[in-house]
């Protein structure tokens, strides 16, 4: 919830019949918002702007996996983390962002937050946090040479950029360098 008592619910959702009997079956992230504690919500929206097309089985998601995150700002922006596949599996999974406004009702195009070398661990859910002043920072499990050690990538401008990675636990922890 914000501080105006709007409640946002993230969550994956698969629309498509014809992938129900699938183990886990491709989805994509959505949100909802309320402004009346729950009572009602407004029409959902999806957050990853790379969506595999209903009627084509051969389509990826780029969240197709729904392991993602959401925290919200002060001001009411919700910001969102999620493992992207729009680049697998050239690059692996990389760690995606999108931010929404305007009371849940508007988001923001897809950035990648963080591209691997190559790829973050697979199987484990980033996280977000955010500043007093609307800064997230995503903390993700990354796959660096024979270790997963946690990583951390953060905005300085509200999600507008990601610029460094920092090792944040594990071996060689802080230190930071550059994304390319």
């Amino acid at each position: 919830a914000d501080a105006k008592g709007r409640i946002y619910v993230s969550a994956v959702q698969q629309l498509d019949p014809w992938r129900d009997d699938q183990s886990y079956p491709e989805g994509d992230v959505w949100i909802v918002s309320s402004t009346d504690a729950g009572a009602t919500f407004g029409k959902p929206m999806m957050v990853n702007d790379r969506a595999g097309a209903s009627d084509d089985p051969k389509a990826t998601r780029s969240a197709k996996e729904g392991m993602h995150a959401m925290a919200v700002d002060p001001g009411g922006t919700v910001h969102l983390t999620w493992l992207d596949h729009r680049r697998a599996p050239r690059t692996g999974q990389m760690i995606a962002y999108a931010h929404v406004t305007d009371a849940g009702t508007k988001v923001s195009k897809n950035l990648l937050a963080y591209i691997p070398e190559k790829t973050e661990c697979e199987c484990c859910t980033p996280s977000i946090a955010v500043d007093l002043q609307g800064h997230p920072r995503i903390a993700f499990r990354n796959a660096v040479g024979p270790s997963k050690d946690i990583w951390s990538t953060a905005s300085v401008d509200g999600g507008k950029t990601f610029k460094t990675v920092d090792r944040i636990a594990g071996v060689g922890a802080a230190v930071g360098r550059a994304l390319r």
